[in-house]
């Protein structure tokens, strides 16, 4: 018998070519996944924030915490017009350590992410750090973003820095106390 022709073989050469084009696709959608992921941060520090609701499902969920919630991509576009539009206002999104656990079935993903952001508003410049947790949807041939929520460790000013007791001064509340104390000196 020629090695290589064993009885059998042929059966095991075509299972390893099906598990092998199983694997290519899952490295490709993982790979898509984080394109879109890079896609929303190059958005974000490239200023065009009114279209980061292309990124999302119809019925896509975005939620920021104490930055806002939106539902939807009109309130998505509307919502994050809306934070372009404020007052010497710039962020720049600096992602790592993106992570994507594919559903079986391939149309379903969930992802997380960590950011360190700088963000400028009023003429304060904050450091902003925190982590995304994502739901990915694949409806046709492209994934989109179902959910995705963002927990802030911290938002600080720069000058002040995230080693001290008030770690969220972007918060409403927090920044209503800070604006008031302010005004009172």
């Amino acid at each position: 018998m020629i090695p290589g022709n064993e009885p059998g073989q042929e059966a095991h050469v075509q299972e390893d070519s099906q598990s092998l084009e199983a694997r290519i696709a899952r490295l490709e959608n993982i790979e898509s996944l984080r394109q879109l992921r890079i896609e929303y941060h190059q958005r974000t520090n490239d200023g065009d924030l009114h279209r980061l609701h292309e990124l999302f499902s119809p019925d896509g969920r975005l939620d920021l915490g104490y930055f806002g919630t939106y539902i939807g991509r009109d309130a998505i576009a509307e919502g994050m017009a809306a934070m372009g539009h404020r007052g010497r206002f710039m962020v720049k999104h600096f992602m790592t350590a993106h992570t994507v656990q594919l559903a079986k079935g391939g149309s379903s993903a969930t992802g997380a992410c960590h950011l360190q952001a700088c963000y400028a508003l009023g003429g304060t410049s904050y450091l902003v750090a925190g982590c995304y947790r994502d739901k990915y949807v694949k409806p046709e041939d492209d994934w989109l973003f179902a959910e995705m929520s963002f927990t802030a460790y911290f938002s600080v000013p720069s000058a002040v820095g995230w080693a001290g007791d008030d770690l969220h001064w972007l918060h409403p509340a927090v920044a209503e106390s800070f604006a008031s104390i302010s005004a009172a000196t």
